[in-house]
């Protein structure tokens, strides 16, 4: 990915964000400076994995976008449902028809 596209999709992610999204970059932003500061996970009161994991997309933001920050915003097309509406309907529809023909 050249220059020009990284800062592209680094501001996608910024513009991306809504105002819930980076409250929990903002949470995960305290947790990821309170273990760089030197707290145990056990002080943090975080599981290891999940410290570790948000360090290290920290770091990767760091060193990609020169903003560890951005790193910590949740990406939406990572996540949830990746089923398209209409895939969604038919699927609801064939589920449909066969509890019908189940039924009879």
């Amino acid at each position: 990915m050249g220059r020009e596209q990284e800062l592209e999709f680094y501001w996608e992610i910024y513009k991306g964000a809504s105002p819930h999204d980076l409250q929990i970059a903002n949470k995960r932003y305290m947790v990821v400076n309170q273990f760089l500061r030197g707290e145990s996970y056990s002080q943090i009161g975080i599981s290891e994995r999940t410290i570790r994991s948000w360090v290290q997309r920290y770091r990767d933001a760091e060193k990609r976008f020169y903003d560890g920050y951005v790193g910590l915003i949740p990406i939406k097309r990572k996540s949830g449902n990746r089923i398209k509406y209409k895939e969604r309907n038919i699927i609801e529809q064939i589920i449909i028809i066969r509890i019908i023909i189940h039924i009879r």
